[in-house]
């Protein structure tokens, strides 16, 4: 493992493990306004998370019920009960790739441990996030303002640490409202630039939930420029997250 990958992960278990502690993810204030629509919502939610970490729901299962449960939330709502708007003028949105922060909620009463963490991603326009894959790892995209240019693949094969072969499922613009997840098996690897200045995500995570149980989870930047086009899909390269940075973070 490169040692940018190295200190991403680390960064992201530390900060799961203070947002675990605190019984809530705790990093960006939440908003004073508290419809109880979203308090439901967010419970709802972490019911999902606890039977995925348990093995009550399967990932695909788990994908199309975030999918129903954000189905109807209106963008604007969701983006006051966070407090995007506090959370953004804090941000300084990077010229090449996004910005996160974690994001706290109210006190919600979750009935229990909180199974996920939830982040706020902020892109330029012509910034990036850019494409990578996953292993052992679920989440959600749900774009709050702006636009972008979504696309995800499938994977066919990761057997090669150096090498995916990976094939083409998703290419579209994702307006405010609408959602996206990836998982091992389906709609693995994503790629998301932003069409609008700035363009607003929030995400749902949960780590260390895959088809290799007791393995970490781990993001795998890749390289889709340099595949090479074969009978089984796209043989793509993993590369480093400064390689990606510098060729998929900003629009050329």
């Amino acid at each position: 493992m490169d040692e940018a990958r190295r200190n991403f992960l680390v960064r992201a278990a530390s900060l799961l493990a203070m947002a675990t502690a605190a019984g809530l993810a705790a990093a960006v204030p939440a908003a004073g306004r508290r419809p109880a629509a979203l308090d439901r919502l967010f419970v709802r939610v972490n019911e999902e998370c606890r039977d995925l970490k348990v093995g009550a729901l399967s990932a695909p299962a788990w994908q199309d019920a975030l999918a129903d449960l954000f189905r109807n939330v209106p963008p604007e709502d969701l983006a006051r009960f966070i407090d995007l708007d506090g959370t953004a003028a804090a941000m300084a949105l990077p010229d090449r790739g996004v910005e996160t922060r974690i994001v706290s909620l109210p006190r919600i009463d979750f009935g229990g441990e909180v199974q996920h963490f939830r982040k706020v991603f902020g892109m330029r326009r012509g910034r990036a996030i850019i494409p990578h894959g996953h292993r052992n790892m679920v989440s959600c995209h749900f774009v709050l303002r702006g636009s972008c240019r979504l696309r995800q693949y499938d994977v066919v094969d990761r057997s090669d640490p150096s090498e995916w072969i990976i094939s083409p499922a998703v290419d579209r613009v994702a307006a405010p409202g609408d959602l996206s997840s990836i998982f091992d098996e389906r709609h693995n690897v994503h790629w998301l630039i932003a069409r609008e200045e700035p363009t607003w995500l929030f995400d749902v995570i949960v780590l260390d939930v895959g088809t290799l149980p007791g393995k970490a989870y781990e993001v795998f930047n890749l390289d889709p420029d340099a595949g090479r086009f074969g009978p089984d899909g796209l043989a793509v390269p993993v590369i480093p997250v400064d390689e990606g940075l510098a060729r998929y973070g900003a629009a050329s």
